[in-house]
């Protein structure tokens, strides 16, 4: 599965490939709000580690479904213009999460992420194998520094230039 680097970049993106990336000259306020709430998002699905089920239905359409409603909610509550693209924009941040652990490999079981819960709950995993697993063996010294640094960098190799392109062509009017 991808670090929690990769996942933040991915759920920026995502966010901001609905919603519009900032332009510069709104000031760092508006761009770190952004980086915050999508990149938060996109690493959330992640938090069902502290509870030992990871890749369960926190991991799924579902549940990025929820956080849609979620984020549709509170743009009423406090009247922010375009909920239905604040809400689509967190949905898709939050989902970025569900597409890159499908396209990664997974070294523990169970294997693959419950992508379609509630509907179903089988485990789905891509034969892309885009991105490589994140060990989580600290104990295992070298090796895992340099397993993970190079998951790091082949992440950011292939999210970055993404990032760079959603905000280059989808800057908010």
């Amino acid at each position: 599965m991808p670090s929690p680097l990769g996942h933040v970049i991915a759920g920026v993106a995502a966010g901001w490939a609905i919603a519009g990336a900032p332009r510069p000259r709104e000031g760092g306020r508006v761009i770190l709000e952004d980086v915050l709430l999508f990149g938060a998002l996109g690493a959330l699905p992640d938090v069902d580690l502290i509870v030992g089920v990871h890749s369960g239905p926190t991991h799924s359409i579902g549940a990025a479904l929820i956080v849609a409603t979620i984020a549709f909610l509170a743009a009423r509550f406090q009247r922010i213009p375009r909920p239905f693209t604040t809400a689509a924009a967190c949905c898709a941040a939050y989902a970025s999460h569900v597409l890159l652990d499908w396209l990664a490999t997974d070294s523990s079981p169970p294997i693959g992420i419950m992508a379609l819960w509630p509907f179903r709950s089988d485990y789905y995993e891509s034969d892309l194998h885009l991105f490589m697993a994140i060990s989580r063996r600290y104990w295992t010294g070298w090796s895992f520094i340099h397993q993970n640094a190079i998951a790091v960098v082949r992440e950011i190799a292939i999210l970055l230039p993404m990032l760079g392109i959603v905000a280059l062509v989808r800057r908010r009017r």
